[in-house]
């Protein structure tokens, strides 16, 4: 556990990276609107000071005046996301930005350790992973910017893909999620379940693989797709993951030739369920995901805001996978610190695991659920196949 006293260097550890990533783009960049569903990168860095000035200023120390005059323009139910941008002063942001993290310096020792949101390094952890989950929204938010603009004729590698290996699973009992303090409360409390026995590919599928399904009609076989996705398909004109030109793909930091062994993403549950079909295979559920994790644990890179190259046995911080999982209350579930971080998306999200190239490793955790509507595809998200034993 981090030191009470030095608790706050995380988050400026946080910040710096996050600062990192924003600096170099210019205002337009900051300002862009690419996907409806993700707000400009101007709202997110103003959100993570109101963040912070609401949980630790306003909530524990009484003090709002570095948090009730922004939360029209930061709150999560404030501006709507169209609107986020409007009236973005650069140097106004970043000197908000210094003014919270400032006032946290001085106001952090007169925190109460016992409080339920101090105690055991919870809120320093939970500010600091609101800004690495931020930080990677930026990322796909500058990565749907990149892919609006016009692709360049980029000649795709020329790489063999070796094929994934299949990992066997007997049918076995597991404690999934976890009981630290320090974790989102979908994660808890931990929980025994049996897995009946299964297999699942040692990688997540790559964009050679891709390439087949696209070349054989994938996208158009109605028989491949349920009945959801092929009327989303059809209504969207979908034909190719969100992130693909004609032979280059967007990231972050712009466009890069296609690789065969790359992992593919920029697909939705929809696009996952109709390949894995394809392939004579299915989604994992999460269960069965967290237990293959579990079992070939690995290091987590730090983010590169690029995609890598598939590694076999790799369940973490290579791309966010779907899993056929819907998202839900696990028994014992309670809603902390606030109810409307977890609740609210019960039922109609599907669970993603493993974490992105974009992924800081604090959150890219064996038991981290992460959880979107089923036709989401601007997340850096792909898949990994499974089979029933």
């Amino acid at each position: 556990m981090i030191a009470f006293a030095h608790e706050h260097e995380t988050l400026d550890e946080a910040r710096a990276r996050t600062l990192e990533l924003v600096l170099p783009l210019d205002d337009d960049a900051w300002c862009a609107w690419p996907d409806p569903d993700f707000s400009p990168i101007a709202w997110h860095l103003g959100h993570l000071a109101f963040t912070q000035a609401s949980w630790v200023l306003e909530r524990l120390l009484g003090d709002d005046r570095l948090s009730r005059p922004f939360a029209r323009r930061y709150a999560q139910d404030g501006r709507p996301k169209h609107e986020r941008a409007e009236g973005f002063e650069r140097e106004a942001t970043l000197r908000y930005l210094d003014e919270v993290r400032d006032a946290l310096r001085v106001a952090w020792r007169k925190l109460d350790r016992r409080h339920d949101l101090v105690r055991e390094g919870y809120l320093v952890w939970f500010l600091a992973c609101h800004e690495h989950q931020h930080r990677e929204t930026i990322a796909i938010v500058r990565a749907a910017t990149v892919a609006t603009t016009p692709a360049p004729p980029l000649a795709p590698v020329e790489a063999e893909l070796a094929p994934p290996r299949t990992l066997e699973f007997p049918t076995t009992r597991v404690r999934i999620g976890t009981d630290a303090y320090a974790s989102y409360d979908n994660e808890r409390p931990s929980l025994e379940v049996e897995v009946p026995a299964f297999a699942i590919a040692s990688r997540p599928v790559c964009v050679g693989e891709w390439l087949a399904f696209v070349h054989d009609d994938g996208y158009r076989r109605d028989e491949l797709w349920c009945d959801a996705g092929r009327r989303w398909r059809e209504a969207r004109g979908i034909r190719r993951p969100s992130s693909w030109g004609d032979t280059a793909l967007a990231t972050p930091r712009g466009w890069r030739p296609l690789d065969p062994r790359l992992p593919v993403h920029g697909v939705s549950a929809f696009e996952a369920d109709a390949f894995a079909r394809w392939c004579g295979a299915r989604l994992p559920t999460e269960d069965e995901w967290e237990l293959a994790a579990r079992s070939n644990p690995q290091p987590v890179d730090p983010p590169t805001y690029a995609p890598v190259v598939a590694r076999n046995a790799h369940f973490l911080g290579g791309v966010w996978e779907w899993t056929s999982s819907a998202f839900a209350a696990r028994p014992g579930f309670r809603p902390f610190p606030y109810r409307g971080y977890s609740e609210p998306w019960f039922g109609d999200h599907r669970v993603m695991r493993g974490g992105s190239f974009a992924t800081d490793p604090a959150i890219a955790t064996a038991s981290f659920r992460n959880f979107y509507v089923p036709e989401t595809r601007a997340c850096f998200v792909g898949l990994r196949l499974a089979w029933d034993r």
